[in-house]
């Protein structure tokens, strides 16, 4: 791993491509080098943290703590959707704009969900896809689980990095609906991951357009 790695950020020495947008904010390039062994250390504590497929959500928890909650913060109206939220989570615009379509800061601290929108053909492999997305941002997946849907075969990734300060962790999905490919990306401190992770596999698996476009057949 390299050293300092940040959120969602392409690294300097390895550019991105050109459509790879700056998604995630917190970059420290004055922190010390990624030690291997710290960076061996962290890899073994992702790998042991919960990755829940369902959020498992009991009815009365589900309605008592979470919305569907419309998210128009996209300029585009074939990119405005719905999913079910935390009711004290804060959704805005992200401040590059698309991709990039919303930002949700969860309870915990520092911890956020970045939807991101792409067009991509039905034939793209969406696993192999975000193994890319993620490299351009200098994140190497630590436990990678693809499941399959009506849609064809999705990413899911749990991935680790530090600052000069704080460890993090990261869960990456794809959600397909016709050409539009959404991307759900979790950004929480190491110590907090197990207070969002159902957050993040009920935003995921509820999210939904607002506006219906024709499905692809399904594609691994």
């Amino acid at each position: 791993m390299k050293g300092t790695l940040t959120a969602l950020e392409p690294r300097d020495d390895a550019p991105a491509p050109a459509d790879a947008p700056l998604v995630v904010v917190e970059t420290d390039r004055s922190a010390p080098a990624f030690d291997v062994h710290l960076a061996d250390w962290l890899a073994a504590r992702v790998r042991s943290l919960p990755f829940p497929r369902r959020a498992g959500v009991a009815p009365a928890l589900l309605r008592r703590r979470y919305a569907l909650t419309p998210v128009q913060t996209a300029p585009e109206p074939r990119w405005h959707f719905a999913a079910m939220l935390p009711r004290e989570a804060q959704v805005t615009s992200h401040p590059s704009g698309q991709p990039n379509l919303a930002v949700v800061e969860l309870a915990a601290p520092r911890s956020r969900l970045v939807i991101e929108g792409r067009e991509l053909a039905a034939e793209v492999r969406l696993p192999d896809w975000l193994d890319g997305w993620l490299a351009a941002r200098a994140l190497e997946p630590i436990s990678s689980r693809p499941f399959l849907t009506a849609t064809g075969v999705m990413g899911d990734v749990l991935a680790g990095w530090r600052t000069s300060s704080e460890r993090f962790v990261g869960r990456f999905s794809t959600v397909r609906h016709g050409p539009r490919t959404f991307v759900v990306a979790l950004r929480v401190p190491l110590e907090h991951y197990r207070d969002v992770a159902r957050d993040f596999v009920l935003a995921r698996d509820s999210l939904a357009p607002l506006v219906s476009l024709p499905h692809p057949g399904p594609h691994g």
